[in-house]
């Protein structure tokens, strides 16, 4: 995943021109944020809109999309719909005072809670500071709003805190909570909030949404949609924080690399998350490949796939490898894949899995 510090409209999203993405040159910094969203997200925009306006709905609402930046995404756009007069079709004016204060990162009723810097999770403080946030008097209109990025990262503490103003919330507060991982929120928060699972284009429509509306060419989308496995709000971060050439070349390093040598450089210069993350495609595709070709069912590659799976939840549940470590470990289990000892070296990288130094 990209990094949570990626705000849509405080950072790389900042300075949509009204004319749509498609417009935006590197000139183009007026103040502002995309009052075009993506086609597919229009009409749940739309129909949240409405539902509001009826009186319909809640004060809660957990996005859930496989792509965590859509929702992050689609958040910021309801938000900016909800603080703007003027929203219509899904989307905020673009000019009234709410809408440019919104534009520059600097709404006074707008707060996102997610994860800090060198942190595993979402702490009670984060939550608490947010909710009396929520009770106080809005600066700007008739509403103050909560967003809460990765919500399946609250701690414990953190979760309950927020089930007090789920369960008695000032009448002019709505929180947003988004998350790819539905089942990791406690049932307590769950059964308090709507849901709305938020749709993935399909391939043409990200195809075509990267080319038109973002000005990426046809190879750089092509490529942009493999890296970031279809989704597209991903793939579009990537190629704005020129993390493509990395991502590509970690993708090539797992194929090309004269292993003999010792781990590829660019293995030390990712995160642990998109290591892994790179490794897991490709024994999944090493995995197929195999099983297409006759071999079976319990070829190297998909015991390689379920060592690095394992990894990998520790990872994205918060752990925090030393990375020289990680490197290490990962290099051997990878490099031995298809040897006649890969059994007993797996093995024992499942034992000692629990040994290394996993800080939660």
């Amino acid at each position: 995943m990209l990094s949570r510090n990626l705000n849509p409209f405080t950072t790389s999203w900042t300075n949509w021109p009204k004319g749509g993405l498609a417009s935006m040159t590197a000139d183009s910094v007026s103040s502002g944020y995309p009052v075009k969203p993506p086609l597919w997200l229009v009409d749940h925009l739309e129909q949240w809109r409405q539902r509001r306006a009826s009186g319909r709905a809640g004060h809660a609402l957990i996005v859930t999309s496989e792509d965590a930046e859509e929702a992050s995404l689609f958040c910021h756009l309801l938000a900016a719909q909800e603080f703007c007069a003027e929203a219509s079709g899904g989307s905020a004016c673009g000019q009234c005072a709410n809408c440019r204060a919104f534009g520059q990162g600097v709404h006074g009723d707008f707060r996102v809670v997610r994860r800090p810097d060198g942190k595993v999770s979402i702490g009670i403080d984060q939550i608490r500071q947010a909710t009396q946030a929520l009770q106080q008097t809005p600066l700007y209109g008739s509403i103050k709003v909560v967003l809460i990025e990765a919500a399946d990262q609250m701690t414990l503490a953190a979760a309950n805190s927020l089930l007090k103003i789920l369960e008695e919330p000032p009448g002019n507060a709505l929180v947003l909570l988004t998350t790819a991982a539905m089942w990791q929120l406690p049932p307590t928060v769950r059964s308090r909030c709507q849901r709305l699972p938020l749709p993935l284009p399909t391939a043409d429509q990200a195809k075509h949404w990267l080319e038109a509306e973002r000005g990426i060419d046809a190879e750089t989308a092509t490529r942009a949609l493999q890296l970031a496995e279809g989704k597209v709000i991903s793939a579009a971060m990537l190629e704005r924080e020129g993390a493509l050439s990395m991502r590509q070349a970690l993708a090539q390093s797992f194929d090309e690399a004269d292993l003999s040598l010792g781990p590829p450089s660019i293995w030390s210069k990712v995160s642990a998350a998109v290591l892994l993350e790179g490794l897991l495609l490709c024994a999944e595709r090493r995995g197929r490949e195999a099983l297409l070709g006759g071999q079976p069912a319990d070829t190297d590659w998909l015991r390689l796939h379920s060592c690095l799976g394992e990894l990998y939840d520790r990872v994205k549940r918060g752990a925090i490898p030393a990375q020289d470590i990680l490197v290490a470990e990962v290099y051997r289990l990878y490099r031995n894949c298809g040897h006649e000892t890969f059994e007993s070296v797996s093995s024992r990288f499942l034992t000692s899995l629990g040994r290394m130094d996993l800080t939660a």
